[in-house]
């Protein structure tokens, strides 16, 4: 009982990040984490977002929040940009902190988890000596998410920042029947995940229609004969599209990003 009390009170740094696992960047960033913060416990929410997929990256973070304990320090890193002259921020919410670019990677998480406070990191107000210019994630973000978990107040990091940059994707006007859609992440089963929250979707709707096709509204894959399309809405709250037993994105050849219509029936 003691050692998973002991285990509870150490600070949790949550990673997501468009990193991949054949180089050592995910490594790196871990060690320079562990310099600060050495008795700090380390989630790996994902480093498979696409190379410089901002709105994928905003996607797979926010759609694991819900399940995370408060007061968790969560690092992103998916920044097409660094070096240039985006803002690198840390913030403050009313369940924990945030580190990363400021390019719209955290959009959703901002919508579920307000922020209350937000800084410009200052490499300097934090003793950093070196700061890679196109490794941030090791030589700021990492020593600044770390910091926090460590107990450091934001205002040691920083200086005030205004709101983040939030991302644009086709927005769908609430209880409508037709919209465009982007699609924010393609799992590794091939399935589609789109912009479209289910608070916004017209209620009591029975399909839909797709790329000419009119596919059912439906609970799970079983409700479908194998190789045939479907619709329904994930686990994350978001209109998903998929095929049962084979991937929806190789049936129609769709690619992250991409903006479509549907209609629902």
């Amino acid at each position: 009982m003691a050692s998973c009390e002991a285990d509870s009170a150490r600070p949790l740094i949550t990673l997501t990040t468009d990193f991949g696992l054949e180089d050592t960047y995910v490594g790196q960033l871990k060690a320079a984490l562990w310099q600060v913060a050495p008795h700090s416990r380390i989630l790996d929410l994902s480093h498979g977002v696409a190379p410089g997929a901002i709105a994928q990256g905003a996607y797979l973070l926010a759609s694991a929040l819900p399940y995370l304990p408060a007061g968790a320090v969560h690092l992103a890193v998916v920044d097409p940009g660094v070096g240039g002259k985006r803002q690198a921020l840390a913030a403050r919410s009313a369940r924990g902190w945030y580190v990363g670019p400021d390019n719209g990677l955290f959009t959703l998480a901002w919508e579920i988890d307000p922020w209350l406070e937000v800084v410009a990191l200052d490499p300097h107000k934090m003793g950093l000596e070196r700061v890679s210019a196109t490794f941030q994630g090791r030589d700021l973000f990492a020593p600044a998410a770390a910091r926090l978990a460590a107990g450091a107040k934001l205002e040691a990091l920083g200086t005030p920042a205004q709101t983040p940059l939030a991302l644009e994707w086709p927005r769908w006007a609430p209880g409508a029947q037709r919209g465009l859609v982007q699609i924010f992440h393609i799992d590794r089963f091939g399935n589609l995940i789109l912009s479209l929250p289910q608070y916004l979707a017209p209620p009591n709707c029975q399909s839909l229609y797709f790329l000419g096709e009119e596919l059912p509204l439906v609970a799970t894959f079983c409700q479908v004969e194998p190789g045939q399309p479907l619709a329904y809405w994930g686990s994350g709250g978001y209109l998903e599209i998929g095929l049962r037993d084979a991937s929806a994105a190789a049936h129609w050849a769709l690619r992250l990003g991409q903006i479509e219509e549907i209609a629902f029936a």
